[in-house]
């Protein structure tokens, strides 16, 4: 199954090493290969569920974010699997910074933007039976201060949104 938020996952990673920031990894789910094709490419079974993303510390803090890249306005929440929604709750209950990195893009080309959900905030749309996280909901949040908001490819410092998320998750 491809990785549609690989992309993405190297794109935080890169701007993280750009800015000197070293402390967050990317996760990868643990495979067995069972056999080689050519490249690097195999045939593998997966030994378990992987874990959130990304992980590693900010600020002294133990954060974990799962990464979801969406084309479109609005992202399924169907398409958080079980697994890894258990994580953001048991994550949540024992205070680890966690959340969701979800990348949506507006209706022009000047709205393409990364929100980092706090894991507190997902667990509610999720609790809520809602269907989708919507880019107008996010808006809405943003104005309140409850998620953060990157604009995808900037100069803007990654950073300064990795600080700005370990902010809005610990007041959450």
């Amino acid at each position: 199954m491809a990785n549609r938020g690989d992309a993405l996952e190297q794109y935080i990673l890169s701007r993280c090493r750009a800015d000197g920031y070293h402390l967050l990894s990317k996760t990868d789910p643990p495979v067995r290969v069972i056999k080689w094709l050519s490249g690097n490419q195999f045939k593998g079974a997966y030994l378990e569920e992987g874990k959130l993303d990304l992980t590693g510390s900010a600020n002294g803090y133990h954060v974990e974010i799962e990464v979801k890249d969406c084309k479109g306005m609005r992202w399924p929440l169907s398409k958080l699997r079980p697994h890894q929604l258990h994580q953001l709750r048991c994550l949540q209950k024992d205070t680890a910074l966690s959340g969701l990195a979800l990348r949506l893009r507006g209706p022009n080309a000047n709205s393409d933007y990364v929100y980092l959900v706090p894991a507190r905030r997902v667990i509610e749309l999720v609790d809520a039976d809602k269907k989708s996280i919507l880019l107008s909901d996010l808006q809405g949040l943003e104005e309140r201060g409850l998620v953060v908001r990157h604009e995808y490819g900037t100069a803007g410092s990654i950073t300064e949104f990795l600080e700005l998320i370990v902010d809005t998750l610990k007041e959450t």
